[in-house]
């Protein structure tokens, strides 16, 4: 159970506020910063629900203006009521930590639930990892692969280690040591941020002592293929 948990509490810890969205507004320069954020700025006057997300993070990172998460907070409220999903996840990382707000890990996961609905990859492991972990909602295993599932399908490499670790675990899932280590391998290939890594090839190495020689290089065959794919998308 803490193993989940600290887990699930690296994966928010490495997740950045999310930038993801329409085109890019005008006057976008990124070796600029105060252009870009009078570029975000004219947008957001227009409406324009992603800038109004961009800002917050800006004010989130402290870059170009003086740190301040409450008016993140503000920024991301505002894209949010726009539909942006991306403000969402942003706003759940801020409850997440307390950070501009006072720290709630269910209602973290209630704006959660409302940012997967935008389909984005990192929100539904996010998500999946507090069912995984318990945190913020009853544990529940078979929600955390569907969630898993759903991000690793887009080819997203936290998500297929975490969906290859509940494969080699058996939770939520029938047990397939072939199927997991194929995923994690995949993911590892792919590029999983550095925190993950030792998690993973503890995964690999258990997965493969029960795997053997023979299905071991079946295993392998079927990582690469993974990454293949997913690489003809990108």
């Amino acid at each position: 159970m803490m193993v989940r948990q600290a887990l699930a509490l690296t994966l928010m810890l490495i997740s950045a506020p999310v930038l993801s969205g329409p085109a890019e507004p005008e006057a976008h320069d990124p070796e600029d910063p105060q252009q870009t954020l009078q570029g975000y700025m004219r947008a957001a006057e227009l409406g324009h629900a992603e800038s109004m997300n961009r800002i917050g993070v800006l004010y989130a990172q402290g870059v170009v203006v003086a740190q301040d998460y409450v008016a993140a907070l503000a920024w991301y409220e505002r894209a949010a009521k726009r539909g942006s999903y991306a403000a969402l996840e942003n706003i759940a990382t801020l409850y997440f930590y307390g950070l501009g707000v006072p720290q709630s890990y269910v209602e973290s996961a209630r704006i959660l639930e409302l940012a997967v609905r935008g389909g984005g990859a990192d929100a539904q492991n996010k998500l999946g990892s507090l069912y995984d972990g318990g945190i913020g909602v009853e544990r529940d295993s078979r929600r955390a692969f569907d969630l898993f599932r759903q991000a690793a399908e887009q080819g997203y490499p936290p998500a297929l280690a975490n969906l290859g670790r509940l494969y080699c675990e058996g939770r939520g899932v029938e047990r397939n040591d072939l199927r997991g280590y194929a995923l994690i391998r995949a993911a590892v290939e792919a590029g999983l941020p550095d925190a993950m890594v030792d998690e993973a090839n503890r995964s690999l190495s258990k997965a493969a002592t029960r795997l053997g020689t023979a299905h071991l290089a079946r295993a392998q065959a079927m990582a690469s293929a993974i990454v293949a794919a997913f690489s003809k998308t990108d």
